[in-house]
């Protein structure tokens, strides 16, 4: 459970990353 947790964080992570490249275009 915690591991799916973690990995739910990264791909958070990773979404909030594309967010902020979009925004910069």
């Amino acid at each position: 459970l915690e591991y799916e947790r973690e990995r739910d964080r990264e791909t958070e992570t990773e979404r909030d990353r594309e967010r902020e490249r979009e925004r910069e275009n």
